[in-house]
């Protein structure tokens, strides 16, 4: 009986954060021969889910069961980091539905690239999570969300594109 009292009486452990989940998903990617393999639709497939749920469970809304058109319609007032905008996470989902919905067979390299995107979506979005971690921090869709913003940044040159998280790519096994 005092056994069974303690073990209920026990909290459960907190939930892995969003970003962990995400990120040891895109590792298993990274280390998996899906891409080496060619095998590119179940590759993409991965990985659109992977950045999906993780946009979802971040900013508040079903990321895997919608349209790229309605997740970009609930991410359009987030106030992305520097580094990232709007037009970014746009085409970065639609070379994935290219892939996912389409006879198109991307280049190896095109795989590694947006891999790598997809672990700097995570690692630039991440960053204010993390920083305000105590029990009075704002929730991710209080302190994320702009209320002026109705449109994408201005300037969609400055975007994760080009952006190398040398973090998550020491992870990674293309070769």
């Amino acid at each position: 009986l005092v056994r069974r009292l303690v073990r209920e009486d026990a909290p459960p452990p907190p939930p892995t954060p969003i970003h962990v989940v995400a990120l040891e998903k895109l590792s298993k990617l990274a280390a998996g021969e899906l891409a080496e393999r060619e095998d590119f639709l179940r590759f993409y497939i991965q990985l659109s889910e992977a950045i999906r749920e993780y946009l979802g469970r971040r900013y508040g809304f079903p990321g895997v069961e919608l349209t790229t058109t309605e997740v970009m319609d609930r991410l359009r007032m987030v106030r992305w980091p520097q580094g990232l905008a709007t037009d970014d996470v746009r085409e970065w989902l639609d070379g994935c539905d290219r892939v996912k919905f389409t006879n198109f067979t991307p280049e190896q390299s095109a795989a590694e690239r947006d891999l790598r995107v997809a672990f700097t979506i995570v690692e630039l979005t991440r960053t204010h999570e993390e920083a305000h971690a105590g029990a009075d921090a704002p929730t991710a869709i209080e302190s994320d969300i702009d209320p002026e913003r109705t449109e994408a940044p201005l300037d969609p040159t400055e975007g994760a594109r080009d952006m190398v998280d040398t973090t998550a790519m020491g992870q990674m096994n293309f070769e």
